[in-house]
């Protein structure tokens, strides 16, 4: 499922639904999310377009209906506590080119705003790995209206997040991650090239979940 990043938005006594227990998965929490982004043209958006958001449960024992706030709490979550989550796939989008342009003029408008995306994607990856200290890897997707091409990014490739004030470290992650999308095709939204190109991303990140069980926290267990 293709999810729009979310923005946390949090205020006291959000958190009180009776489910007092102690949560030791919290990037796992879900419940106070929503998609609201306040305006502020002065400020830097670094959401990307496109995330793929990964989710696992586990089922908790049903409480005593008497318990009120505790079982009301049962019910809104389904019987189920979240105790997982992750982003194997992170994109950004840019416009199509000007459908002025022809020939070689298109190709290279059109590698010029993939080429930025790919850059808007050094930010994006730094805070994802230091936000995710278990992932190893990630889908990194790159479009330019219906052109678009993805490739694995790994955490080596990412800029450290402390050095993301440092313009010569930018460059050199700027540098990596676009030699992950060299020489990876671009496709074009509907064609069969495209349809390939779909089955082996998603591939790709049926690899990256299945090494969860080796990289991750396991799973709570309830009395």
């Amino acid at each position: 499922m293709l999810m729009m990043p979310l923005k946390m938005e949090i205020t006291d006594g959000m958190m009180d639904d009776g489910d007092d227990d102690v949560d030791e998965h919290p990037e796992a929490d879900v419940s106070t999310e929503t998609n609201a982004t306040v305006p502020d043209k002065k400020a830097r958006d670094n959401f990307p377009d496109i995330m793929l958001s990964h989710i696992q449960t586990v089922e908790r024992p049903m409480p005593d209906p008497n318990l009120g706030l505790h079982y009301n709490g049962w019910l809104r979550r389904l019987g189920a506590r979240a105790f997982h989550r992750c982003f194997p796939l992170i994109g950004e989008l840019k416009n199509a080119p000007p459908r002025g342009l022809q020939g070689v003029e298109y190709i290279n408008a059109r590698k010029k705003l993939l080429s930025a995306a790919a850059d808007d994607l050094v930010v994006y990856l730094s805070m994802h790995f230091v936000s995710d200290p278990h992932a190893s890897t990630v889908i990194g997707l790159v479009g330019a209206g219906g052109w678009w091409q993805w490739a694995e990014i790994r955490r080596e490739d990412a800029v450290e997040y402390s050095d993301l004030a440092h313009s010569e470290e930018v460059v050199k992650g700027r540098q990596k991650i676009s030699n992950r999308f060299d020489n990876r095709p671009v496709v074009w939204l509907g064609t069969q090239q495209s349809d390939q190109q779909w089955i082996l991303l998603r591939a790709k990140v049926i690899n990256i979940l299945n090494f969860h069980h080796f990289q991750y926290p396991a799973a709570p267990t309830f009395d």
